[in-house]
């Protein structure tokens, strides 16, 4: 078998996206694919593509942090491979009670590169709202 190593630079070039939405989509749909997946092989490959876009998102501020009932939705799970917007799953594939931590380090990660480190994330009835100097005046 011969394997080829691509960079997330690469695998995000040759997805035949044009917005940073259309590769968020991509990401998605491979993530569920894996998720669903029988084929452990090939939902591996397909875990490690997904991830692989994920990177190549790099700095972008498409991360809706408040799209989701929770703000850790917004990024897939590294230990359960939930996509983003699923909640994550227990070893037996029923829903877990609580979010993996791993998935709220990556969470944290992703708003701070986005936000910077001043912002915070507050209810606001229903949903959620990013206040840009919210750790500023705690």
């Amino acid at each position: 078998m011969i394997m080829t190593i691509l960079r997330a630079s690469d695998v995000a070039g040759a997805i035949p996206a044009h917005s940073e939405a259309e590769r968020r989509a991509a990401f998605a749909a491979l993530h569920a694919s894996a998720d669903l997946n029988k084929d452990q092989s090939r939902a591996s490959a397909d875990r490690v593509l997904a991830q692989a876009i994920w990177d190549s998102f790099g700095d972008s501020s498409a991360v809706d942090f408040t799209a989701y009932r929770h703000p850790v939705l917004a990024v897939p799970c590294p230990s359960c491979h939930a996509s983003v917007g699923a909640w994550c799953k227990r070893p037996s594939g029923h829903r877990a009670a609580d979010l993996h931590d791993a998935r709220g380090v990556d969470a944290d990660r992703a708003f701070i590169r986005q936000h910077g480190a001043d912002a915070a994330i507050r209810r606001d009835g229903t949903g959620w709202i990013i206040d840009p100097h919210g750790r500023e005046r705690d």
